[in-house]
């Protein structure tokens, strides 16, 4: 008989479409940069302060990927 910890499939699936989303919204932002940015649109936002959101984003991104991987550690 084995005493091998057996490893839940499920995490992995959920964490992999989780990932996907984060990637698909960051791959996208070039979608809504430009309605962000319209000074005539509903937004008005500049594109310094749209940049600021995007490098926001991507840094918590990458933050949130470097902690999953640290913490995978320890759920294998």
């Amino acid at each position: 008989m084995s005493t091998k910890k057996v490893i839940n499939r499920w995490f992995v699936i959920v964490g992999a479409i989780l990932i996907q989303i984060a990637f698909g919204v960051v791959c996208a932002w070039s979608a809504f940069t430009r309605v962000l940015s319209d000074p005539d649109g509903a937004y008005q936002s500049t594109a310094p302060q749209t940049a600021w959101i995007f490098s926001a984003g991507l840094f918590f991104f990458a933050q949130i990927l470097i902690w999953a991987g640290i913490c995978s550690h320890f759920l294998w």
